[in-house]
């Protein structure tokens, strides 16, 4: 076995087969050392490749599995109580607008399987009544489209809405500064096809 830091390799083979890089150069001097001639384009193919770099955020994603939900709430989302009781609460909400539910929908999409995405239903009537699909799910679906996710926006009334977010596969939810209406979002996380 071969321990370079914190990891630790079965063989010289090994190491060149998760570094997948061409460039980097690693040689066997003796049976416990390797010596790479470019450890720092190795070390950096080990290293997370999506645009998503928040700690937390990160970190919960990769202890969730297969059915756990994500809720990427705008800045009105009432998130102090309408969430799962396992779930943990990132805020992100740093002024109104910023951040914006669509761009940490693009972060989670580049870092995680999402099998089903579902939005709150638009009301009909009423002051928070829209004419079609709110402008925002228009930008959900080029960015879904661009992380090559062929998946639907699928709408869902309010209070059922809510009652997705409050069960105990709820593990996340992202407070955004968003201030569109109708902008929040729930993914379902999927499996890693290999």
């Amino acid at each position: 076995m071969l321990n370079s830091g914190h990891w630790d390799f079965d063989s010289v083979d090994d190491v060149i087969l998760r570094s997948k890089r061409p460039t980097v150069r690693i040689q066997q001097v003796d049976y416990d050392t390797v010596v790479c001639t470019k450890p720092f384009e190795f070390w950096k193919t080990l290293m997370l490749r999506s645009q998503l770099i928040h700690p937390a955020i990160s970190r919960i994603l990769a202890e969730a599995g297969h059915h756990a939900t994500i809720l990427i709430a705008d800045g009105n989302y009432p998130a102090s109580s309408k969430r799962g009781p396992r779930s943990e609460l990132v805020s992100l909400n740093l002024m109104p607008g910023l951040v914006s539910c669509n761009q940490v929908l693009e972060a989670i999409l580049s870092a995680v399987s999402i099998e089903a995405i579902q939005t709150m239903m638009t009301e009909t009537s009423g002051p928070y009544a829209v004419d079609g699909d709110p402008p925002v799910w228009a930008e959900y679906r080029e960015t879904i489209r661009k992380a090559n996710v062929d998946l639907a926006l699928e709408p869902i009334e309010k209070w059922e809405f809510y009652n997705r977010v409050s069960t105990v596969d709820h593990v996340l939810t992202v407070q955004t500064g968003d201030t569109q209406r109708y902008a929040n979002i729930l993914l379902t996380v999927g499996v890693r096809m290999v």
